[in-house]
């Protein structure tokens, strides 16, 4: 609390003292907002910067105060499948590159396990269930891209690993972020249905339908808000927008991996009540209780986040409730992105707290925040979530 506290006393003096950061700390939403592609390779470009591949190869973060991390393994995975993506959608060659050196370097820091650390690589922590079943995301989409075996065979280590590791009731309670089970596990269900369908071993299958029936059937309320949701132990009661953003894009692309309508059904119901709240509101809190009740400023990246899991919702349900939802998201991302400055570590990014002295990631320019709004931009630029014919009335 007071380290927090002298942070940010120290933050406002630098607003004092330095007029490019005042104006960061003082800008309000642009009303003429870029295009989607013009947006979209600003921050490609912008996880360009963010990656030394002097140093390493990974993706980094960057704090106002602090000046850059190293590179975190985990975001460097999923960043993978976004910028190589984006080499195609933007036709810019360089975003392939990056995506590949990251690829490279996650190879040669795999842990003899078959796991990847948690954090940042400097603190060379012990493998974490969540941290590698990001990089299998990463990996296999560099195997899908290249048919290099180095990257599925790495994958499937790591995927039995999580299958050997996993309690017979789903969840992981092993090799687990604070030693606490929890529920956005179900965003390591997603990359082993991936792996099932690259593989056909029938254990990556079992390992994300038991890990995601286990959190609907244990974890869920009627009201579709998760126990066990928070990243921390001290504020668990009221999870931040980014974890629940996690369990329901978990969820949500489980089951439509794996055809489970019910996981599909699950997800929509907390994703409908945020979808409901910007509608209303034009804004989400960075923290929702047991009640939907919501405190704290807007985490970006679960906004993001939430963007990309309306978007599936309009293709699957072929309604467009969702899809403007999406849209509303994005357009505000967009006009808080940071696209005039003479900060070059900052330019065509986003903070990941709006303001950006909100308590998630304050001060700081989350390598992931970026990944996650570029996805969604990406996304929407590839059609999905277009409504061409309606399914089922799943709005309001």
């Amino acid at each position: 609390m007071i380290k927090s506290v002298i942070r940010y006393l120290a933050m406002s003096l630098q607003v004092l003292k330095n007029k490019d950061i005042r104006k960061l700390a003082f800008r309000k939403p642009n009303q003429n907002i870029p295009s989607d592609e013009i947006s979209s390779f600003a921050l490609a470009k912008w996880l360009l910067h963010a990656q030394d591949e002097k140093i390493d190869g990974g993706f980094r973060t960057y704090y106002l105060d602090k000046q850059w991390t190293s590179s975190y393994p985990e975001t460097s995975g999923y960043i993978i499948p976004v910028l190589l993506e984006a080499a195609e959608k933007l036709h810019f060659p360089p975003f392939k590159k990056s995506a590949l050196c990251a690829a490279e370097w996650l190879l040669t820091i795999q842990k003899s396990d078959g796991g990847w650390q948690g954090g940042y690589i400097h603190q060379n922590r012990p493998s974490i269930v969540f941290n590698t079943a990001q990089v299998i995301r990463g990996l296999i989409a560099a195997y899908k891209f290249t048919y290099n075996d180095r990257f599925l065979k790495s994958a499937i280590k790591a995927g039995d690993w999580l299958v050997s590791i996993q309690n017979t009731e789903g969840f992981w309670e092993k090799h687990v972020y604070l030693n606490r089970i929890r529920v956005y596990d179900t965003y390591v269900a997603a990359p082993l249905a991936q792996l099932f369908l690259l593989t056909s071993k029938p254990e990556y299958k079992m390992a994300a339908i038991a890990q995601c029936e286990w959190v609907i059937q244990k974890k869920q309320k009627e009201n579709g808000w998760f126990e066990d949701a928070d990243n921390t132990i001290k504020h668990n009661d009221r999870p931040i927008l980014h974890t629940i953003a996690y369990t329901i894009d978990g969820l949500l692309e489980t089951g439509l991996l794996l055809g489970r309508e019910d996981f599909i059904e699950a997800a929509k119901i907390p994703a409908l009540v945020l979808a409901e709240k910007w509608r209303i509101n034009g804004a989400l809190n960075g923290r929702y209780d047991s009640n939907w009740i919501g405190s704290e400023a807007f985490i970006t990246t679960g906004g993001a986040q939430m963007a990309i899991s309306f978007l599936r919702l309009s293709t699957y349900y072929a309604d467009s409730y969702w899809s403007d939802r999406s849209r509303e998201i994005l357009d505000f991302l967009k006009s808080i992105q940071i696209m005039e400055t003479e900060m070059e570590d900052v330019k065509g990014a986003i903070f990941g707290s709006y303001p950006l002295w909100g308590h998630y990631e304050a001060f700081g320019i989350p390598n992931w925040a970026n990944k996650y709004f570029l996805e969604a931009l990406l996304m929407t630029m590839s059609g999905i979530g277009s409504v061409v014919q309606k399914r089922e009335s799943t709005s309001p």
